[in-house]
């Protein structure tokens, strides 16, 4: 029986945002790290974070994307086996998604997915660089402390204590700023946020190069936000433009970032979409960039610290070493 697998792909010419991607059940055979956090390298294409790892015997990178849960590879390197779903874009676009077995050998350890989604990225990755095989989700570190670190480009993963919800040992930098809870809108991981009176559900989005609002908060939220410029979005090879703003004002708690570039842009399809409350936006790279940012998904807790003393990607040691060479 096919189904219908809906999903908010957009690509942006600054950047790149992946929303509410497909659902697939996975299960995990992990080698559990060493006491110290695995420290794995990352690169940026198309505005993603990509990490080597081997696929059924191919080497390329998968981007890390924790607004989706699951793998998704593209058909370009991989057959798409048994037909079933059909994937529907935010502008309507569709195409056939196949389903096939994967295991992925990360730097670290190992992950089978029973039900690995191939299909077609071209619209979202057209240009030839880095062989990118796809896009793999939040869950594919599930038995970790995953933490994001945007500016010495690197993740590590600290191995978890045997209740599964202690604080793993990627905790080298003292006590963090702010520990939050998150909670889930289907399989994307949100938290609580606020600007002025608004009470705000934002998702956690390592996919999103820029923070999103839904548009009916723009007017109301004239006060915080101060426009830019209009920038191109494209949605499945349909090109549009959408407003961009520095946003000021946002508040995790009693905790207050810094001005943020932000997209004001239409949710309500991923708000039907998806079970859970309304979604009024995403905190993606624009947040990340200015705090070291741990997720625990045993405990559902993100926490914050600053990028004092952190560890310095391995390839930027290595390039830095030669330099002084």
């Amino acid at each position: 029986m096919r189904r219908n697998t809906v999903c908010v792909l957009l690509y942006f010419i600054s950047g790149c945002i992946v929303l509410g991607a497909p659902i697939v059940t996975a299960q995990s055979s992990i080698n559990n790290p060493d006491e110290q956090p695995c420290v794995i390298p990352f690169l940026m294409e198309y505005q993603l974070m990509a990490i080597e790892v081997t696929i059924k015997g191919v080497t390329g990178y998968l981007c890390i994307d924790t607004g989706t849960d699951g793998l998704v590879i593209r058909d370009t390197y991989f057959k798409k086996g048994s037909v079933s779903d059909v994937f529907s874009g935010s502008n309507g676009g569709h195409c056939a998604v196949g389903h096939t077995f994967a295991t992925v050998q990360f730097l670290c350890h190992s992950k089978d997915f029973r039900n690995a989604r191939v299909m077609n990225l071209d619209h979202l990755m057209p240009y030839q660089g880095l062989p990118i095989l796809g896009l793999v989700g939040w869950d594919a570190f599930a038995t970790f402390e995953l933490q994001l670190d945007f500016r010495n480009s690197v993740i590590r993963l600290g191995k978890l204590g045997k209740s599964r919800n202690e604080i793993g040992s990627t905790n080298h930098f003292g006590p963090p700023i702010k520990t939050l809870a998150f909670r889930f809108k289907g399989r994307i991981p949100y938290i609580e946020a606020s600007i002025g009176e608004e009470t705000l559900h934002l998702m956690l989005d390592t996919g999103a190069s820029v923070n999103v609002l839904r548009e009916p908060l723009q007017k109301r939220l004239a006060s915080h936000s101060s426009f830019v410029r209009m920038i191109k979005l494209r949605s499945w090879g349909k090109a549009s433009e959408v407003p961009l703003s520095d946003v000021s004002g946002v508040m995790l708690d009693d905790m207050q970032l810094e001005s943020m570039k932000t997209v004001w842009y239409d949710m309500s399809k991923l708000n039907r979409d998806l079970e859970g409350p309304e979604m009024d936006g995403v905190l993606g790279q624009e947040f990340m960039r200015q705090y070291l940012v741990t997720m625990n998904f045993a405990s559902r807790e993100v926490s914050i610290y600053p990028y004092e003393n952190a560890i310095v990607n391995p390839l930027v040691q290595q390039e830095s070493a030669k330099q002084d060479d």
